[in-house]
């Protein structure tokens, strides 16, 4: 199994704690960063093969991930430098990891932490060969969550801008995209990128083909996670029963 994890932009809600580094490097527990706890949560899982999207302060989160790897047994890491992420949101980042996709290849939001059981989840769920996201289904949901509207476990809408009442969860930022999908998602995304409409999230890229292929809901089963983009998130990442377990238990 090989992991994507998307780490170019430049967290800049959390602004002195991500001056020089982003916000995936920053510490949750006495031990790990959420970078460091992801890594070896993936490493334990059984990943071979992890892949970094970096672009702000490239350089030093290169030399940062590259101090984690003594820690791990079997996963590789790679990297891929997204050159352009002042100008263009995280949907080039997608487009720019589009060709190491495969049928074993789960994409990460670099700024989640989330319960080991959610990973699991999802491992299983890549042995049915469709594509689908991981979404928190019992969650009241806020203005600024990444929304989605399903109908019988797939994925209709997906937006920040749907209604609160009206959707069915919140994407937490784990995505698999299978063989058969994966040339209409790329193309979309060329599409975008040709235009220059690359203020987005590679949320709005899938968004425009839910009527072209068939993207499953994949629940939480209300394990703990959460995204960290304020003080307040990361608070309460360091605060989860699950990071503060230690790394034998991950």
């Amino acid at each position: 199994m090989k992991a994507i994890i998307l780490s170019a932009g430049k967290s800049s809600r959390l602004k002195e704690l991500t001056k020089e580094l982003p916000k995936t490097c920053l510490k949750i527990n006495d031990e790990d960063s959420i970078l460091s706890r992801m890594l070896k949560i993936l490493d334990q899982k059984g990943f071979t093969e992890a892949t970094l999207v970096i672009g702000y302060a490239a350089e030093k989160t290169k030399a940062f991930a590259e101090n984690i790897i003594p820690q791990l047994k079997d996963l590789k890491l790679n990297f891929l430098l997204n050159d352009d992420f002042e100008n263009k949101d995280n949907i080039y980042s997608v487009h720019l990891i589009q060709e190491l996709l495969s049928d074993d290849t789960l994409v990460f939001n670099s700024d989640i932490v989330f319960d080991t059981r959610i990973l699991e989840i999802a491992i299983k769920r890549l042995r049915n060969e469709k594509s689908f996201l991981i979404v928190d289904d019992l969650k009241p949901l806020a203005d600024e969550d990444m929304k989605v509207i399903s109908e019988n476990k797939r994925i209709k809408r997906i937006s920040k801008s749907l209604n609160n009442e009206s959707s069915h969860g919140e994407y937490i930022g784990i995505m698999h995209i299978c063989s058969k999908d994966r040339a209409v998602y790329a193309e979309k995304l060329s599409e975008l990128i040709l235009n220059n409409d690359v203020k987005r999230h590679y949320e709005y890229a899938l968004d425009q083909i839910l009527e072209n292929i068939d993207l499953s809901l994949e629940s939480t089963q209300a394990y703990a996670w959460t995204e960290v983009d304020t003080l307040d998130d990361l608070k309460r990442a360091q605060k989860l029963e699950c990071v503060n377990m230690t790394s034998q238990s991950l």
